[in-house]
């Protein structure tokens, strides 16, 4: 993207990648050619900054995620504790009180 100099004269070309090809599109010469580079920069200046942005929250989320996982593997931890010491098995992927003959059969 920008000026391009042909026979002595600066003309405007916006480029646009499509596929294996580059195209280019005229925009202009003069003045408004200059305006619309102007504006077309700024563009790209606030896409960049956008990018910058959300790159920041992504980091920021995936760094909460990480904290989460921590807590919630604290959590089953402690949870699978507390039942054990309180008389309860897993069964099946659930938690069963131990009833007394049970408790009676395993000493």
């Amino acid at each position: 993207m920008g000026f391009e100099d042909r026979n002595g004269k600066s003309y405007y070309y916006r480029k646009q990648r499509l596929g294996n090809r580059v195209l280019s599109e005229y925009i202009g010469t003069g003045f408004l050619a200059e305006i619309e580079a102007a504006r077309q920069e700024a563009d790209n200046i606030d896409l960049l900054r956008n990018r910058e942005i959300e790159r920041d929250e992504r980091s920021r989320y995936d760094s909460n995620d990480e904290k989460l996982i921590e807590i919630s593997d604290f959590n089953r931890n402690l949870v699978t504790a507390l039942f054990l010491i309180n008389g309860f098995r897993m069964h099946k992927g659930e938690w069963r009180k131990i009833s007394s003959e049970q408790s009676n059969q395993n000493d």
